[in-house]
């Protein structure tokens, strides 16, 4: 899982893009989808490794809806513990398993870490804070070179909501072929079948309770290795 990311334990970056829209039809969709960037959209959540893959995507949700709502609303976010676990590793007492990263906007827990707040921060965790920033910031990349690739994900799509959502959805497969297919992967694991829907499914559900608790300790023990 990890390997792919320039940040210790972490194997993918995730984060929410806006799909433009045109206006959509009654005061309730019009209200739904007006995002904060002043215009019409949907939202499209992924999961990105550290190659600009798209190893996890949603699509469809109101422009409305916080990031944080969005993930934790998808059938991923309860079986994200289990998945993170399946590559874990003990430093001292601490254990510490495969992360994601995330910007402020997320929740934090120990597999989904994010950067330290902005105040009173020690010159180490100024150096924390910019190289998780530089790893994580390759989901935005992902999202730029889709758009790029896909330009109605970019100048905006004339079709109703669940259109731009299938649109969206094949665009992140073709994405991810194209990379495939300039730069082969060596680094899969013969015996662990792909993340694909039928693999994430068969992992246990968790209720999330405590999940904070422990992750001020997770990311206290792994900043010397980011320094």
């Amino acid at each position: 899982m990890q390997g792919l990311m320039s940040f210790p334990y972490a194997f993918a970056a995730v984060d929410g893009c806006h799909l433009r829209l045109q206006c959509p039809m009654g005061v309730a969709a019009r209200r739904d989808y007006w995002c904060f960037k002043q215009f019409y959209s949907i939202v499209l959540m992924a999961m990105v490794n550290g190659r600009g893959q798209f190893i996890w995507a949603s699509a469809g949700m109101p422009g409305n809806c916080h990031d944080a709502t969005l993930l934790q609303s998808t059938n991923i976010w309860p079986r994200l513990p289990a998945l993170c676990s399946l590559a874990v590793e003990n430093v001292g007492d601490i254990v510490i398993p495969g992360m994601i990263l995330g910007d402020n906007a997320f929740p934090f827990t120990p597999w989904l870490m994010k950067r330290y707040s902005q105040q009173n921060l020690t010159p180490n965790q100024k150096v924390y804070n910019k190289r998780h920033s530089s790893s994580r910031v390759i989901v935005e990349n992902a999202f730029g070179w889709l758009k790029q690739r896909f330009r109605e994900l970019h100048r905006g799509s004339e079709s109703f909501p669940e259109n731009l959502k299938m649109a969206a959805l094949a665009s992140v497969t073709l994405h991810n072929i194209m990379i495939e297919q300039r730069e082969p992967m060596f680094l899969d694991n013969p015996d662990r079948p792909a993340a694909g829907i039928e693999w994430l499914q068969q992992l246990p559900l968790n209720n999330q309770q405590n999940a904070g608790g422990h992750a001020s300790t997770v990311r206290d023990v792994i900043l010397p290795l980011v320094l």
